[in-house]
């Protein structure tokens, strides 16, 4: 059903996952309601049937939750765009003196 089809990956935290529910059927509510919905919306209405979407974020989520994920969450997936939007929370948690990695452990990560 899906052959052919560019497969576009939103992956991150809190900004990608938008309060998606990935239990639904309607992928619109897979999808979140933030950025990933926007930019799929968009793209489906305009090349109907040439896109499939997946939208892993997780609210709260640091770098390191992402890369104890990244095989299944993104590798599993074979996508052929991904868009990343993930630090946030690891920035907070530096502001507020509660960073549990240093910074080429991050960028190590990233």
């Amino acid at each position: 059903m899906n052959e052919g089809r560019v497969r576009i990956l939103f992956q991150g935290d809190s900004i990608t996952d938008a309060f998606r529910r990935p239990e639904e059927v309607n992928p619109a509510f897979q999808l979140g309601n933030g950025y990933a919905f926007l930019v799929s919306a968009k793209l489906a209405m305009e090349h109907p049937a040439k896109f499939s979407f997946f939208n892993r974020g997780i609210s709260g989520h640091t770098v390191q939750d992402l890369s104890a994920r990244w095989e299944q969450d993104a590798m599993a997936l074979s996508p052929d765009v991904l868009s990343l939007l993930v630090g946030v929370n690891n920035t907070i948690r530096e502001m507020i003196g509660e960073a549990s990695v240093s910074l080429s452990a991050f960028e190590d990560e990233y």
